[in-house]
This record gives C-alpha cells, sequence and structure tokens, in this order.
C-alpha cells in the first residue's frame, strides 16, 4: 500500500520530498479527524477534542504522521474501519459496513496485522448481544474486507509465497 500511495502522490506532485511525505501527512490528518469524530459520536465534543489532543501528544504518532510507513496506512484505514463499524451497529446502516470492509481490505493490504479485526469484532458482538442483528451485516463486511487478500495472495502464488515463508520463519 506504501507502494501504490507513493505512485499516486509522486504521479501528481512529482519525484520530490513532498510528493512522498505528503502522504503521511494526510493520513495522519486524517486519523486524527476520525479519532475526533468518533469520541464525538461516542461520548462528546469535548471528548473527541481531548482524544486527538492525546494522540497528537505521542512522539511515535508524529514519527508516523511525517514519514511515510506501512503503519501509518494501517493506521488510518483501520481507525476508519472502527468508526464505520461504529456507526454501522449504531444506525443499523449496511452503507457503513461496506464502508468498513472497503477500508478494512485496504488496510489488511497495508498491514496484515489488521485481520485481527475480524475475531474481536466478533467477539464483540457476541457480547453485546448484537451478533443475531448484525450478522447479516457483519458477512458483507468479511466478504468486502478479504478482497484485501487478493492481491497479496496473488504476488505470492508468483513468488513461491515468499511473505509465508518469510513470516514463518519469523515466527519460528
Amino acid at each position: 500500500m506504501v507502494a501504490v500511495l507513493n505512485y499516486i502522490s509522486t504521479g501528481i506532485f512529482g519525484n520530490i520530498e513532498i510528493g512522498v511525505r505528503i502522504n503521511a501527512i494526510v493520513l495522519g490528518l486524517g486519523v486524527s479527524w476520525i479519532t475526533f469524530l468518533l469520541g464525538k459520536r461516542m461520548y462528546s465534543e469535548r471528548v473527541g477534542f481531548w482524544s486527538v489532543m492525546i494522540l497528537q501528544s505521542m512522539p511515535m504518532w508524529w514519527l508516523a504522521s511525517t514519514f511515510h510507513m506501512t503503519d501509518t496506512a494501517l493506521t488510518f484505514f483501520w481507525v476508519l474501519a472502527l468508526y464505520a463499524i461504529y456507526r454501522g451497529i449504531e444506525e443499523d446502516k449496511i452503507s457503513f459496513w461496506v464502508l468498513a470492509g472497503l477500508a478494512t481490505a485496504l488496510g489488511i493490504m497495508s498491514k496484515l496485522i489488521l485481520i485481527l479485526i475480524f475475531p474481536f469484532l466478533v467477539l464483540y458482538l457476541i457480547y453485546s448481544v448484537k451478533w443475531s442483528q448484525q450478522k447479516k451485516h457483519f458477512l458483507i463486511f468479511l466478504l468486502i474486507s478479504l478482497v484485501g487478500f487478493a492481491p497479496m495472495l496473488i504476488w505470492n502464488w508468483q513468488n513461491d509465497f515468499f511473505t509465508f515463508r518469510h513470516l514463518a520463519a519469523l515466527g519460528g
């Protein structure tokens, strides 16, 4: 995903520093804005504001929103997916679940760790007694999200499953 975003931004701005750094800046601002919206929707505008202030006070976040890393795109798509899921559950609208699925697919393409959203979301839906009400929406979300695996699977198929072998070696 880093390569795709850099390809787009350098195509617009040219192969200069801002062409590469603009992704981290835009995604960092996006994470802050979505964090504010989520805090505001869940609690109050004040909670949303302080959530962003706490986020912005973290040195690691400054690094991630200054240098374009896999975690920059991952964080943006993860927060967007959480916000859309929250709205989908709260308002019982399929459009938010579709947005969450697209955000999760792009997040999975950014970094595979976003796959953990699935079991934790299922646990939350069961624990909050919303599983039966949201089951169809979750399945649509899951199918759309799995599109994020397609580029990874195709590339690995073409390259003798290099990524999977690499991760297996790292995992012992």
